[in-house]
Order: C-alpha cells, then structure tokens, then sequence
C-alpha cells in the first residue's frame, strides 16, 4: 500500500475537522433547546433589561410550617412585588420553600408588559439524590396582586393567576416536579 499523497491527507484533515465542527455545533444546538438551571439568571431573561430585582425573601422554619410564608422576610419582596407590579414595571423575585428532601425556589417575573412568569426550581425532584435539579415554568394570565397570608395559589409568590400556561420543564428533566 503506498503512503498518502499531500492530497489525500489535507483532505483527511479537513473532513476530520469539518466532523469536529460539525459535532460541535450539534451539541451547542442541542444544549440549548433548554435554559440553564440557573433560577435568578432565567428570571432576569425573561424580566429584560432593566428589570428591579426585588431580592429573594428570606423563610423561617416555623412560619413555612404554619403558614407558607413568613412576615419578616416575605414583606419587602412583596411590598417590591406589589409596587412593581401596581405600576407595570420589570421586576422578579424569589420564594424560598420548604422541601421535604430538596431545596425549594420559587420565581416570579414580569417584563412590565403583562406577562408574568412563575418559575418552580427544585434541587432534586427525584428525592433520592438522582436527577439534576429542574425549573419548572408557567405563564400567569391576567395576573394580580395576591397580599393574603397564606396565598391562595399555593405559592409564596404575592401574585394570583385567573390560569396558568404550562411551559413544562426548562432545564433539567427526566424527572416529575411536585406541584
């Protein structure tokens, strides 16, 4: 068999290269049909530029036991919230929550133009240790404000919804988040 020629072997290397960049690409195609599992980092994407961020509420043990949110931590989220909201403003916001075996967030976020987003991250929605955390997202249709203690919607998040809009899982997956 006689060597390659200096034809042949450029060729070899530019298919190989074209198969690298190729592989490449559908890679970065396919990770990004979803969003990182960075909460803050999808609530200030779909807030905008611009958007106030209205922090992340701080939850006692006894008051996420006794009532779903607590006093002390939740009333300047949901005074920000609220006045966010009350004037059509960008913001997003934080609601940590009590899981029995994961770390519970949920997110709101609004791009001052009607839509409202409520996000729900969950750590390990398996419970055992075996899946990669999820956010789970819905959009809130006419959506108002919701100051009652504990929130009608089920969520720590000041804002009620006449209906939500599954968007499914945005990041993570496999796996069934406990609504």
């Amino acid at each position: 068999m006689r060597p390659p020629g200096p034809l042949e072997s450029a060729s070899v290397r530019v298919s190989a290269a074209l198969t690298a960049v190729l592989v490449t690409l559908g890679l970065v195609a396919g990770c990004a049909r979803k969003w990182s599992c960075d909460l803050p980092g999808q609530l200030r994407q779909r807030a905008g530029s611009g958007a106030r961020d209205c922090g992340e509420a701080s939850l006692s043990e006894e008051s996420l036991i006794e009532a779903g949110v607590s006093d002390s931590g939740v009333s300047g989220v949901d005074d920000c919230v609220a006045a966010a909201l009350t004037a059509s403003a960008p913001f997003y916001a934080q609601y940590p929550a009590r899981g029995e075996d994961s770390e519970l967030v949920y997110g709101v976020a609004s791009d001052g133009k009607g839509t409202v987003a409520i996000l729900q991250y969950d750590s390990d929605p398996s419970g055992g240790g075996k899946q990669q955390p999820v956010i789970h997202a819905s959009i809130c249709r006419n959506p108002e404000l919701d100051l009652s203690v504990p929130r009608e919607n089920g969520t720590p998040a000041p804002v009620k919804c006449s209906s939500l809009d599954d968007l499914g899982d945005t990041c993570g997956g496999g796996g069934t988040f406990a609504r």
